[in-house]
């Protein structure tokens, strides 16, 4: 058995301001995808490869940060946006608002606070501190990129992926 580990996500609905929240032994936590125990945390793309595989969903990644709050151990969350707005999840996940999150108990009292601080960075004047944490930039980017393709007759041989943020 290979060793894996996990990357939790805050993953919104596609056009409500609402996360997805994962019902594990009756207490809320953020949802995650196993990666291989080596993977790299820079590596975007392996995470929206493996939402995509794990949960259906197509993303794209804003940023990552490791959490620290003891006694818990640290990990890592990647913030997403969510590019399908038909995505159904699946029966141990549903979408939360912001009053939602106090409702019930977590299995994480740092993961509850990183959601809470999500929506209270979306109910503020909140601007990402750069383009590419904007909503729709990377379908705008492929955009440019096929336009320039294009007009130089050439051909696109491979769909355009996120490898950075």
């Amino acid at each position: 058995m290979s060793l894996s580990t996990r990357f939790y996500l805050l993953l919104p609905h596609a056009t409500e301001n609402r996360l997805l929240l994962r019902m594990e032994e009756r207490k809320w936590s953020l949802p995650y995808v196993e990666v291989p125990q080596d993977a790299d945390v820079l590596d975007v793309g392996m995470v929206n490869r493996a939402v995509a595989q794990q949960f259906g969903g197509n993303v794209t990644a804003f940023h990552s940060m490791h959490v620290y709050g003891k006694p818990e151990p640290p990990f890592a969350v990647f913030t997403l946006e969510n590019r399908d707005p038909g995505w159904t999840p699946s029966n141990s996940s549903v979408w939360c608002d912001g009053e939602g999150i106090y409702a019930q108990e977590w299995s994480s009292r740092v993961q509850q606070s990183v959601a809470k601080t999500w929506f209270e960075e979306k109910r503020s004047d909140y601007t990402p501190l750069l383009p590419w944490w904007e909503r729709g930039w990377m379908q705008q980017a492929a955009a440019w990129i096929e336009e320039r393709l294009s007009g130089l007759r050439l051909r696109q041989t491979a769909p355009i992926e996120q490898c950075k943020s």
